[in-house]
């Protein structure tokens, strides 16, 4: 299944082999609740998926203290920009947002950030890391314009929970990021033509299906996304997480045994838009798995005709190499196609700390990331 190409029948993955990468992910379950069946064998997804369940089975991690607020990284230049605050998306769906535009610049290129898996505010802040707020405010001071806002799930989810009874990707992230693309485009100073969009995790993976909806979107960038389904990859990285953080093994095979299961629910022709989320992966219900089958990542991305930039990071323990492999099979002979993969990097795009599996709290967005988009983007103008 690595070595082949994802079928609409097989799609599917948002939002790391460290600690601040998993909850990227499992914070999708806080998107939505579904009551736990009668009489079930303790879910450590469920316990992993809401951070205030207590874990008493977890080892202590000797993790570093977090910083008390934001802090910027070396490459941001605070004075080459100013920060708008924008609304993003009509009632009742509203967005916060912020553009981060460089000072006395016209005819600007803008990008618009999408989130991964997870209800994340606008700089997608997940352990003390901020990536979007990194990446917003490094292509800031190199001239790009960057908006970033809260996700749906982040700003109402009261509302998304008792209003939107089958979720789908739609209702998550494409609906509102093709929004965020109608608001950067009308931005004074900013070029309608030279509006670009880049998704990190889940959102990098379906960066392509969005721009194939918008043809003002004149390129993608496509963070560390997926390219394998998404119960194959939470699979693989859950029995990595075990294996690192010292899970007793009769826990670790429980859990391995409920996670096969709920693939199989997931896998199943059975399955419906209906199926309640804590009989399937991350508390998401039958119509976020449905939605994904129908969405070919492999085919949209190879078929788009407008330049394409992929970021892989050799120390991504969440989006793997094997993801790596599969996006160069798709994409090496697309002319529109660049793909680059970083040395060093984890999935939040920091600089991993050190071995498999450390965490990553409170990093930078590494600098080599930022100067990889954009001299994309200043290529892709010339």
């Amino acid at each position: 299944m690595i070595n082949a190409p994802i079928h609409s029948s097989r799609v599917g993955f948002v939002a790391a082999g460290m600690l601040a990468a998993v909850m990227l992910l499992v914070a999708a379950a806080c998107e939505r609740a579904d009551p736990e069946p009668e009489e079930e064998a303790p879910d450590p997804q469920a316990a992993e998926a809401d951070e205030t369940t207590p874990q008493d089975d977890e080892p202590e991690l000797d993790l570093p203290d977090l910083p008390e607020g934001p802090t910027e990284a070396d490459y941001v230049d605070m004075d080459a920009f100013e920060s708008i605050e924008l609304t993003v998306g009509d009632d009742p769906w509203t967005l916060e947002a912020i553009l981060a535009r460089p000072r006395g610049e016209e005819a600007l290129p803008g990008i618009v950030l999408v989130h991964g898996l997870g209800p994340h505010d606008r700089d997608s802040q997940v352990d003390g890391n901020r990536p979007f707020r990194d990446i917003a405010h490094g292509l800031a001071s190199r001239g790009i314009a960057a908006l970033r806002y809260d996700k749906r799930t982040h700003a109402h989810p009261e509302r998304f929970e008792r209003e939107i009874d089958r979720p789908t990707t739609w209702h998550k992230t494409i609906d509102d990021a093709l929004a965020a693309v109608d608001v950067l485009a009308e931005q004074e100073g900013v070029d309608p033509d030279r509006v670009y969009l880049a998704g990190h995790s889940l959102g990098g993976m379906l960066a392509p299906r969005i721009a194939a909806e918008d043809d003002r979107i004149a390129g993608i960038i496509m963070l560390a996304p997926p390219a394998r389904p998404l119960e194959q990859v939470l699979f693989e990285h859950q029995r990595f997480q075990m294996a690192t953080q010292g899970v007793p093994e009769p826990q670790r095979q429980q859990q391995i045994e409920q996670t096969e299961a709920r693939i199989e629910r997931i896998q199943s022709e059975d399955l419906s838009p209906d199926t309640p989320g804590h009989e399937l992966m991350l508390n998401l219900p039958g119509s976020f798995w449905l939605d994904l089958r129908e969405y070919d990542a492999h085919a949209t991305a190879a078929e788009l005709t407008r330049p394409l930039l992929l970021i892989h990071g050799a120390a991504d323990d969440m989006v793997t190499d094997a993801d790596w492999r599969l996006w160069r099979q798709v994409l090496d002979d697309a002319g529109h196609a660049e793909l680059v993969r970083l040395d060093g990097i984890n999935h939040m795009l920091t600089r991993s700390p050190g071995a498999p599996g450390a965490s990553p709290r409170g990093g930078h967005v590494d600098e080599a990331v930022i100067e990889r988009i954009a001299d994309w983007i200043d290529a892709a103008a010339e």
